[in-house]
């Protein structure tokens, strides 16, 4: 049976042969990364499109553009969003994880989290697909790509089909997606990292040993733990941003609890448990 890395490695060397103008999707977080590290016999035949966030953590793009021009990749583009994170916050509201959205992120969902204040909440992976994906996928076309590589794996989305290593179905402007770590587990990727070290930004010093995915930008509310973390390291940006943030918790704090009574009363004892997030 292969090995993950051995399926990646065939995966890679039966596309990008047949290639005629490939492209990578690149954070910079690790999965990226790694795929990266591992593309790089096929460096001078990809465009890297590396997709940024207005309020990203310190270090990111520049570790990428640096790793980038060592292992010889020539082309990268640097593709921001369209919309900052402040203003989609206006017009769509907070990103939390209560609120669903379809899969592909282009239905938001935004509701007010408590009927006495103004404050709006819509789905995290709106945001991302907005704020993110779709910026990638206006750049993808604009380069006319055939092939498109991701980081994406199975174990962030185990129900998700697009994480498979092969999309049969392709994109309307006529890419194929393909994502080489699908089968990767996070302990395979960061035994690669070890083994190869790979320099990540600043931030995976904590990030790699956190209970929680961290999020890719500094004020987004999808997870309360965020908050410690960005007390505990980076306190200057806590202090100026918590004051606006507060808020939002406290309403969805209430919101929810006044939920969970009213299902309590309703259910009967026994027909649900609470969640240990509560």
């Amino acid at each position: 049976m292969l090995s993950p890395l051995e399926v990646t490695s065939h995966l890679l060397a039966r596309r990008l042969y047949a290639a005629k103008r490939p492209v990578l999707w690149a954070s910079g977080g690790k999965d990226s990364m790694t795929l990266l590290h591992l593309c790089q016999p096929w460096a001078r035949k990809l465009t890297v499109l590396h997709a940024t966030v207005d309020d990203g953590w310190p270090g990111v793009t520049e570790n990428l553009v640096e790793q980038c021009a060592a292992w010889h990749y020539p082309r990268l583009t640097i593709v921001k969003p369209w919309m900052t994170f402040e203003a989609y916050v206006e017009r769509y509201g907070w990103p939390v994880d209560i609120v669903p959205t379809a899969l592909e992120g282009a239905t938001a969902v935004v509701q007010s989290v408590y009927r006495t204040t103004p404050i709006k909440v819509s789905s995290w992976w709106h945001c991302s697909f907005v704020r993110g994906i779709y910026p990638l996928m206006l750049a993808t076309a604009e380069h006319q790509a055939d092939v498109v590589l991701t980081g994406s794996r199975l174990a962030d989305a185990p129900d998700n089909a697009i994480y498979q290593a092969e999309i049969a179905t392709r994109h309307p402007a006529g890419w194929q997606r393909l994502n080489p770590l699908s089968e990767w587990t996070t302990a395979d990727i960061w035994a690669y990292i070890d083994a190869q070290q790979i320099q990540l930004s600043p931030h995976y010093a904590w990030k790699r040993y956190a209970d929680y995915e961290s999020v890719d930008c500094m004020s987004c509310t999808l997870h309360p733990q965020h908050w410690a973390t960005l007390q505990q390291h980076y306190p200057e940006e806590y202090a100026r941003r918590w004051p606006t943030v507060q808020p939002v918790y406290e309403a969805l704090y209430t919101a929810l609890a006044e939920g969970a009574e009213a299902c309590r009363l309703l259910l009967p004892p026994t027909s649900w448990t609470p969640s240990p997030r509560c």
